[in-house]
């Protein structure tokens, strides 16, 4: 007499919650800022994909950011980040002293562009964007854990991966963005 033994799988499958639209208030993972309950209206530029606008500025879909074409050429953290962004990312000691690659931009009529955050960065990569040039590393204003002199970068061609890298590698690249 032989005996059979029978195992079940179930395999649940459904919609997360929607994500509450940007801005992320902290680079902490643990902590977002609620909204203030007001029944904002998105752009009508912001769809249910990443939307090519004026200037070659690209709207990420759900949280309706506005991201710049890329950089023409790499450079380092400290030529990417703007004091604002340093602060914002942690930066300790080891923070940058000018305006940023960021803050002289003036794309499709935005002139708010800063350097994304690495979460902002993150959640753009997992979300496999469909736009012109999404291959290379490009820096966050997030410093290293390890230590400041790090900055944490991320491809958003290459979702899961992003590393530290020294601040004063010169071959990455910036895409920023604006919240306007």
């Amino acid at each position: 007499m032989s005996q059979y033994v029978t195992i079940g799988f179930f395999l649940f499958i459904g919609c997360g919650e929607k994500r509450d639209p940007f801005p992320y208030a902290s680079e902490s993972d643990e902590a977002s800022e609620s909204s203030d309950g007001g029944d904002e209206t998105p752009p009508a530029d912001c769809v249910d994909t990443w939307n090519l606008v004026a200037d070659e500025v690209v709207i990420q879909p759900e949280v309706c950011i506005a991201w710049s074409p890329p950089s023409a050429e790499g450079m380092t953290w400290y030529e990417a980040a703007s004091i604002e962004d340093g602060e914002a990312g942690s930066c300790g000691n080891d923070c940058p002293d000018g305006a940023g690659y960021c803050a002289t931009l003036n794309l499709d009529g935005r002139t708010d562009w800063r350097l994304p955050s690495f979460n902002e960065l993150k959640d753009a990569a997992l979300s496999r964007p469909d736009i012109p040039d999404v291959d290379g590393k490009l820096w966050s204003r997030k410093s290293g854990q390890g230590s400041t002199s790090n900055a944490w970068v991320v491809d958003l061609g290459q979702p899961g991966i992003w590393l530290e890298l020294d601040k004063e590698d010169s071959g990455i690249g910036v895409r920023c963005v604006s919240d306007s």
